[in-house]
């Protein structure tokens, strides 16, 4: 049978789910049904699915179901029970104290609360709580949904005491044969390959979620705030990187020093000491204050049957405490902590004699299985009761409405999951025989036999990854991420999508040539793919829309997530790409070039498009407005004229480089080094060709007079190249020439100044690439023993730093040079792009000069030549970073700038 029919038949379920539920905005209990019956339709009519299977499937889905509802009762529950006794109003006053900025207070309860919940528990539960705490707060309902599930991604791999990696990726490689040779191959024991695996998942996340917290704000500002406008969320930039930053630091060490059990509890907790205490400070804080219009002015969609839940209802004549008001949640961190890593309480709670369990369903081989004590929905429970005596709810039947209200709202959120959960578990194990169905797959390889007479052996998620392998080959890491998000889409669970994947992972990167190293980045991204993937996971939004009362809009908050989402699997391929492939590469500077588009274009608002649309249509404008610029300019020409000046301009600029760097380093040492460094951009031709003129260049003068007139020379050569760039940035512009204010002469000794200041500029970011090369190098010495793969993070650090430092100094020529008023957050954007093309523009060109050998056909001048190429190559690429600048600034208009 055709793989490709196959796989487009294991589609239809997720197509449905996509346009009833997503794009036609079905009601969760009118599009999962639907769904369910699509699934069953395929499992047993074409798929070949045996019927006792498909019913064993439904009814572990039921249970499953059952499970997720009682988890979302308890959210409720300890709601309404914190709004009767008081406990709420409390909360929201105590939240003023440390920030009234909702920015603010999503970042702290939904990102660092939300990953600490994530770390001791999983399986959903952060959303679960934080989503109500914010409703709590006065957030809308759908707002505190959406930033409750965009914060499932960075901690989830790392979730429930590090299931995920413990039980998931380690149920899918152990004992089977490809794992054996990648094992051997690294030459380390099974238990350390699967400890570094688990490091290099915290290093992608850390990499790729530390701007989480920045697309959160942005996303809850501009789809929920007054304006509709990325900005406002982007002007909280330092505090939502602060928390980015004080989060993934510690979890990343943990990761690397105690294993994968406690990076996302550590992480939260630590973050959470160190962001409350700096909010109260106002260190960090944006300098306006966002907040929600008044509630009159909501959108129906936002609003939830729980919204009234924000407000106080009980008389505050015996007003509880801060301590005491938060004590609810410290409880169910507590006990959530206690219950998963103290051994004996977890079996007590785990044990046989208090798990409700219907083994071999309709003898199906599959097991619906229950542990209510141990399920965070008890835990809920029980903090709801120990309220009620904590709290003095003894009056007014304030604790029996909490109980009412919640069983109410728990009916209405049943009829969704009692048929999203059972769709995805017949699409799992739509296998027709149950056995081991990857394995069979990977014989198939093994022997050369096509996939596609395998006749349906395998499950639709595992044939739908096939399909995808067979897409893509050598660059199936770049796709790896979202087979993992595809599996925690379908299961509703990171560990379930690493079960399922890791072996067909690591088995397609052995199939493609990949290493040891290789092998463990593939399926380390398969781990993060699948804890990004929990931002859609269909179950999950139903469960945390029905803790807040939001049914029905299940859709909305998933085309809203979709978008953090694409980003986390686009990133984590990119970046896994660039570190298998080694060193400095396209596809680093794909992934940063990446980052950077998705930062710009969030800041160039557009009124009337939203989330992906908005990236897309910003991204083809900006780019077309920046061609029309650079082609209506004669950039070509300019070009030219840039690499003529800057030809005789070089010698001069070096001299003056090498002499202040030489002042730290020493002449010959600066010169060695910054020699070398040019070598790295403009290669090995070009370089000894600039040191020779440099060399050239140097002629011995005695006395004062020849001294100053050689300064004066040098000082007006190295000068001219950044008159003739001036000149084109103003054309860029559109800036016509003005007659000097002060004289000619006065006018003609400040450009010289501001060209001498690029020069100056130019010196200090060389130097200091070269001091953080050094110090970076020293930390690679003595972190190598703790510190995994220290040599591929220490050379994309180098690199990242090169980057930066290219990105200041590029935008301080944009900014400083033409005649126009800029502030940094104009033209730091344009430095950024301008940066990230210079990565794969060098290895353009050296392809080019490698291949086409321009040089030789020039004898002697050939190294002259390509030094003139390089420079002339090099002058494109600043000036359509300059058109990039202008167009950016252009289409950005409309809104409110960055915070300088």
């Amino acid at each position: 049978m055709n793989l490709g029919l196959i796989v487009l038949m294991a589609l239809l379920p997720l197509v449905t789910v996509a346009v009833f539920l997503v794009m036609l905005r079905w009601p969760a209990k009118h599009a999962m049904p639907l769904a369910y019956g699509v699934a069953v339709v395929v499992a047993l009519g074409f798929w070949g699915t045996d019927l006792n299977i498909v019913a064993g499937a439904s009814v572990n889905g039921v249970v499953t179901a059952l499970n997720i509802l009682f988890i979302v009762f308890g959210a409720i529950l300890l709601l309404y029970t914190l709004r009767e006794s008081g406990a709420i109003s409390v909360i929201q006053k105590g939240f003023e104290d440390i920030s009234p900025d909702r920015r603010v207070q999503a970042i702290i309860v939904a990102w660092l609360f939300g990953a600490l919940i994530e770390g001791a528990s999983g399986f959903g539960t952060p959303a679960a709580i934080a989503a109500p705490l914010l409703v709590a707060l006065g957030f809308p309902a759908m707002a505190a949904v959406v930033s409750a599930m965009i914060i499932q991604s960075t901690p989830v791999s790392f979730g429930a005491i590090g299931t995920p990696i413990i039980v998931g990726v380690n149920a899918g490689l152990s004992g089977q044969s490809v794992t054996d040779r990648m094992v051997e191959a690294a030459g380390t024991p099974y238990a350390q390959y699967l400890d570094q695996i688990g490091m290099q998942v915290a290093m992608l996340h850390a990499l790729v979620g530390v701007f989480i917290p920045l697309i959160m704000v942005g996303m809850l500002t501009r789809f929920f705030g007054e304006k509709r406008s990325f900005i406002e969320g982007l002007r909280a930039w330092r505090f939502a990187l602060f928390a980015g930053v004080v989060f993934v630091v510690p979890y990343y060490a943990v990761a690397a020093l105690l294993g994968p059990e406690f990076p996302a509890l550590f992480g939260g907790l630590i973050g959470l000491a160190i962001v409350i205490p700096a909010a109260r400070r106002g260190w960090f804080l944006p300098r306006d204050t966002f907040d929600f219009e008044a509630r009159e002015h909501w959108q129906p969609e936002w609003i939830s049957t729980l919204q009234e839940a924000a407000q106080p209802a009980r008389d505050e004549s015996q007003p509880l405490s801060q301590l005491q008001a938060w004590m609810p949640y410290i409880i169910v961190a507590v006990l959530l902590v206690l219950t998963r890593v103290i051994p004996p309480v977890t079996d007590a709670l785990r044990a046989d004699a208090v798990t409700l369990s219907i083994p071999n369903v309709f003898g199906s081989g599959i097991t619906a299985a229950s542990q209510p004590l141990y399920l965070p929905g008890f835990i809920l429970l029980v903090t709801s009761l120990i309220t009620y005596f904590l709290h003095q709810m003894w009056d007014h039947g304030s604790y029996l409405r909490a109980w009412k209200t919640a069983g109410r709202t728990i009916v209405s959120a049943g009829s969704a999951l009692i048929f999203a959960v059972p769709m995805v578990q017949v699409f799992i194990n739509s296998a027709p025989d149950g056995h081991d169905t990857v394995t069979a797959i990977q014989t198939a390889l093994d022997n050369g036999i096509a996939l596609g007479t395998l006749d349906r052996v395998a499950s639709m998620p595992e044939m739908l990854a096939q399909g995808v392998a067979a897409l893509t080959g050598q660059l199936w890491p770049l796709f790896a991420p979202t087979v993992g998000g595809l599996g925690a889409f379908l299961a509703g669970s990171n560990t379930i999508s690493n079960m399922m994947f890791s072996f067909f992972q690591i088995s397609t990167a052995e199939q493609i040539g990949l290493g040891s190293f290789g092998a463990s980045m593939v399926v380390s991204l398969q781990a993060v793919g699948g804890a990004g993937g929990n931002m859609v996971t269909v179950h999950n939004v139903v469960a945390a829309s029905a803790t807040v009362g939001l049914l029905g809009r299940e859709g909305d908050v998933i085309r809203k997530t979709l978008i953090p989402m694409a980003y986390y699997m686009i990133a984590a391929g990119l970046l896994g790409m660039a570190i298998i492939t080694g060193g400095t590469n396209l596809w680093y500077a794909g992934w940063l070039g990446f980052l950077g588009v998705a930062l710009v274009f969030m800041r160039a608002d557009m009124p009337g498009l939203t989330g992906v649309p908005t990236l897309i249509v910003n991204t083809i404008r900006v780019v077309v407005e920046a061609g029309r610029l650079w082609q209506i300019h004669n950039a070509l020409g300019s070009a030219g004229a840039l690499a003529f000046y800057t030809l005789f301009s070089l010698a001069p600029i070096l001299i003056f480089v090498i002499a202040g760097i030489g002042v730290v380093l020493g002449p010959e040492a600066a010169e060695s080094r910054i020699v070398a460094r040019l070598q790295t951009f403009i290669g090995p031709e070009a370089a000894q060709a600039a040191r020779q003129i440099v060399a050239n260049t140097r002629i011995e003068r005695a006395g004062w007079i020849p001294t100053v007139a050689g300064l004066v020379a040098m000082t007006v050569g190295a000068t001219a190249v950044f008159a003739q760039l001036k000149r084109s940035l103003n054309a860029i512009w559109d800036v016509t020439h003005q007659p000097p204010r002060h004289g000619r002469m006065l006018e003609l000794i400040r450009n010289r100044l501001l060209s001498l200041l690029i020069v100056g500029l130019f010196g200090l970011s060389l130097l200091v690439s070269l001091i953080s090369t050094v110090v970076l190098r020293a930390i690679g010495r003595f972190a190598s023993d703790w510190l995994p793969f220290n040599a591929v993070l220490l050379s994309q650090l180098e690199t990242t730093t090169t980057l930066l430092v290219m990105t200041v100094l590029f935008a301080a020529i944009f900014r400083i040079l033409p005649d126009v008023r800029l502030r940094w957050s104009d033209v730091l954007p344009g430095g950024f792009l301008t940066a990230v093309l210079f990565m794969p523009g060098r290895q353009l060109m050296a392809s080019y000069l490698t291949l086409m050998a321009p040089g030789s056909a020039y004898g002697a001048a050939g190294s002259l030549v390509v030094l003139l190429l390089w420079i002339y190559g090099s002058a494109l690429i600043v000036l359509f970073g300059a058109a990039l600048t202008r167009a950016i600034h252009t289409q950005a208009w409309r809104s409110d700038h960055w915070p300088e």
